[in-house]
């Protein structure tokens, strides 16, 4: 699947998804890229949150959205990122 039609599924459990209904946590961490090619122009957000999943309340998406080249993606920018800042090239803000 292109990056561009890629989506992360919200939080959901058996419970949720059977009341129609997503989970949701306060002061989650959110992401978003901003791609540019010479054939499209596109953003993809999605939350940190989204990505996890605990034992009690599965998390039905936690595979699926965890496999997507935008998830992958922020992965190696993560280690780039870490590489740079463990040279002392700049300081990450906290």
């Amino acid at each position: 699947m292109k990056l561009s039609k890629e989506e992360v599924e919200k939080y959901t459990t058996e419970e949720s998804k059977k009341n129609n209904e997503y989970l949701i946590i306060n002061h989650s961490c959110f992401k978003t890229f901003e791609f540019h090619t010479k054939f499209e122009s596109f953003s993809k957000s999605f939350d940190l949150y989204d990505l996890s999943s605990e034992p009690d309340n599965k998390n039905l998406y936690y595979e699926s959205n965890n496999n997507l080249k935008l998830i992958e993606f922020n992965l190696l920018c993560n280690q780039q990122i870490t590489k740079i800042a463990n040279r002392e090239q700049f300081e990450r803000e906290k």
